[in-house]
């Protein structure tokens, strides 16, 4: 038996989502279009 929880062992394993130099440009991105999403709706 190994002395670690099966718990430490999974958090220790990479998550399967984007790694985070994919995720940080997007939700870059995404804010920018929300904010143009955002000033479009005001200026109408």
């Amino acid at each position: 038996e190994t002395p670690r929880s099966p718990g430490h062992r999974a958090h220790s394993r990479p998550r399967p989502g984007p790694s985070a130099k994919v995720a940080v440009p997007v939700l870059l991105l995404a804010l920018v279009c929300y904010a143009v999403g955002f000033w479009a709706l005001t200026r109408v």
